[in-house]
């Protein structure tokens, strides 16, 4: 029972109900106080959204469209074609371990090959994102895919400056 006739059991169990109410009590407050907030960040209108410019861009369309992206994959495509070629030539009368080890050391130099001509692409969209924000005033920029509601989108806006 709640409450006992011995008087030490009565202080006890007082203390257990007043520390499972704190408990809930603080559970509650949590709860609401996290509620509160993630309707006050995500509700269109909010203070904080009006003073977090924010700009969107479609990257894979970015990407897809971008100058060098056509020369990047043509240079890739050949490189690739080449690697087979050796990968034919080097691997006749080799064991399965060895034409494994030779696979991935050509896998190596295509991953390489593709870091090499795509980094720079990367790069200079990097750039381009980062002076489409300066000029519209962003302090901060989001793949598009990830974007639910609000924002600018700035996609076209990188695609010129890449291409000047």
């Amino acid at each position: 029972s709640l409450y006992s006739s011995h008087p030490s059991g009565l202080t006890k169990n007082k203390e257990k109900k007043e520390g499972y109410t704190m408990k809930w009590s603080a559970c509650f407050k949590a709860y609401f106080t996290i509620l509160a907030l993630a309707l006050y960040l995500i509700m269109p209108g909010t203070a904080a959204a009006a003073e977090l410019p924010v700009g969107v861009v479609d990257i894979m369309y970015v990407i897809n469209n971008h100058p060098d992206v056509a020369q990047a994959n043509a240079a890739l495509q050949t490189e690739q074609t080449q690697l087979r070629q050796e990968f034919t030539t080097k691997s006749a009368g080799l064991s399965d371990q060895d034409k494994q080890a030779l696979d991935q050391q050509l896998g190596k130099q295509l991953a390489q090959k593709r870091q090499e001509l795509f980094k720079p692409i990367a790069d200079s969209i990097q750039v381009a994102m980062k002076a489409v924000a300066d000029e519209k005033g962003f302090s901060l920029v989001i793949y598009k895919n990830s974007v639910a509601l609000g924002g600018t989108d700035i996609t076209l806006d990188v695609l010129q400056k890449l291409k000047k």
